[in-house]
């Protein structure tokens, strides 16, 4: 296999080294391992969920958490395999910055961490045009778990329309929209292949 993308990584991984440990997180204070296997199959289940909430290409999903998260790899490779572009966020942003930024990206969806960074999101969400929902990694009455999203690709019947969009993102096309931290004025966003 050559590694042309970043989502081709995990499944280089799976061919030649499969771990029983590619990514770990504390969870409620123990240590939960995500072996290789399992991290990309949430990542095509993720993947084929975005596909049928009607993601296409260039669409972009912003991701903001408070702690290292296995859910936040999983949510990128995600993102990545359909064409879209994940817009990580700094979680100490200001509502009016998390506004803007949601704005200038055209964000589609931010997936959050926590209750606190939901409640900040809530807040601003009616101003902005684009979002169509709010995730969350943690359980939250009433808010929709990334979960979700996994559920509705749970089914691995589409995976040929998932490894055909796959064949067709080029190493040139846009992954990420990186935003600069705005001490000079608004936060500008950075585009990385």
């Amino acid at each position: 296999m050559i590694i042309k993308r970043l989502f081709d990584f995990p499944q280089n991984q799976l061919q030649t080294n499969p771990r029983e440990d590619a990514l770990v997180s504390k969870v409620n204070g123990t240590w939960v391992k995500t072996s290789t296997q399992e991290y990309v199959g949430m990542a095509n289940a993720f993947s084929r969920g975005l596909l049928k909430l009607g993601i296409k290409p260039q669409d972009k999903i912003a991701i903001v958490t408070s702690s290292n998260r296995t859910e936040w790899n999983v949510c990128d490779i995600g993102i990545q395999q359909v064409g879209a572009i994940s817009v990580p966020l700094y979680p100490t942003l200001s509502e009016e910055d998390f506004e803007y930024i949601l704005n200038d990206a055209e964000s589609k969806f931010i997936i959050v961490s926590d209750k606190g960074l939901y409640d900040t999101i809530a807040k601003v969400k009616d101003k902005v045009s684009t979002l169509v929902g709010i995730y969350s990694f943690d359980e939250i009455p009433g808010v929709p778990n990334y979960k979700e999203i996994l559920d509705l690709g749970a089914d691995n019947s589409t995976q040929h329309e998932l490894d055909n969009i796959k064949d067709i993102i080029k190493p040139s096309d846009m992954v990420t929209l990186i935003y600069t931290s705005g001490t000079t004025g608004r936060p500008k966003g950075v585009i990385l292949t």
